[in-house]
């Protein structure tokens, strides 16, 4: 048997691919009706979904004479074809978000934030699963482990990075949760201000003058939001990043999802061996020091503050 994926690359981070089983995986009886030399799922839709995907080998025993010519036939069993998933994946979508991947390094997610459907996960640079529908040569394998961008990693969920300015939604909720926007105060930004012995500067050098939240917002100005997240300080910077599912996985039905950091006091201590300082609660405020999310818990933590507060499971299969 061979897999035939028509579109060739389109979502091939999200699909997977299939491959010969291993001995590490016969022994652990993954796919209990797998045996060596099977066809199996090994990442994406094609890993979570092997059991349904996965079909079961039929099998012919004959009766044959002395010079191995058949002359009969003892028990044929005939082969079972494997099930069939339908994705919340819209082609289209996809399609176009790929397009504007083109010769870039980077991923694209949309999700419909009233129920966690994931319409779109692209990631560049990409690969063509059919490639490993037979058995990949060594060759096309270390090409592909050993290219610099890394065409295997599905970045949408397995790369986490700082979030920058995304974050100042996060600290924007964290503001209005806990009362301190309540009277709309105005921050003035000078383009710079001192914090803990440090100077701090906002992306607009000549500064933007006062600002309430939401021009902060509008003009992404930093001052604001450093004067919040000293206001607020880590603890509770983290504890509404936790709330909207930062620093931990979304639990999407794909494998290899990597939980990100929201950093706080005990974190920095477990991880780090070293106490938390306040000048780091400043960077942290505008997305930037230790915190960092896959572009998957960004949408995720965003759509939840657009939709009243309800944190979806992100998931791709439909039924």
């Amino acid at each position: 048997p061979r897999r035939l994926y028509h579109y060739g690359k389109l979502a091939a981070h999200l699909l997977g691919y299939v491959g010969e089983i291993s001995e590490k995986q016969l022994e652990s009886k993954s796919v209990p009706v797998a045996v060596a030399g099977s066809q199996i799922g090994q990442s994406g839709v094609e890993s979570a979904y092997n059991k349904t995907l996965f079909g079961e080998d039929g099998s012919l025993q004959v009766l044959v004479n002395s010079v191995g010519q058949e002359v009969g036939r003892m028990e044929e069993i005939d082969a079972v074809i494997g099930g069939e998933v339908r994705l919340t994946l819209d082609r289209d979508l996809q399609a176009i978000a790929e397009k504007a991947l083109e010769a870039k390094v980077g991923a694209v997610v949309a999700m419909d934030p009233r129920n966690g459907e994931i319409l779109v996960m692209a990631s560049a640079p990409t690969y063509d699963p059919n490639d490993f529908s037979g058995r990949i040569s060594r060759e096309n394998w270390d090409a592909l482990v050993r290219h610099p961008d890394r065409p295997m990693q599905n970045r949408a969920i397995q790369n986490s990075h700082s979030p920058g300015s995304l974050f100042k939604i996060i600290m924007a909720d964290a503001g209005l949760e806990e009362g301190l926007l309540d009277d709309n105060p105005a921050v003035t930004c000078r383009g710079a201000a001192q914090y803990y012995g440090r100077t701090f500067h906002c992306s607009n050098r000549k500064g933007h003058g006062p600002l309430h939240l939401e021009q902060a917002i509008a003009k992404s100005c930093n001052i604001f939001f450093y004067d919040l997240g000293r206001r607020l300080g880590i603890s509770r910077i983290a504890a509404h990043g936790e709330a909207l599912g930062l620093g931990a996985p979304t639990g999407i039905d794909l494998p290899g999802e990597r939980s990100g950091i929201m950093p706080s006091p005990e974190w920095k201590l477990k991880a780090r061996g070293d106490k938390w300082y306040a000048g780091e609660t400043i960077s942290v405020s505008i997305g930037q020091g230790a915190v960092s999310v896959t572009p998957l818990q960004m949408i995720r933590a965003i759509s939840a503050i657009v939709s009243g507060g309800v944190l979806t499971t992100p998931h791709v299969l439909l039924r």
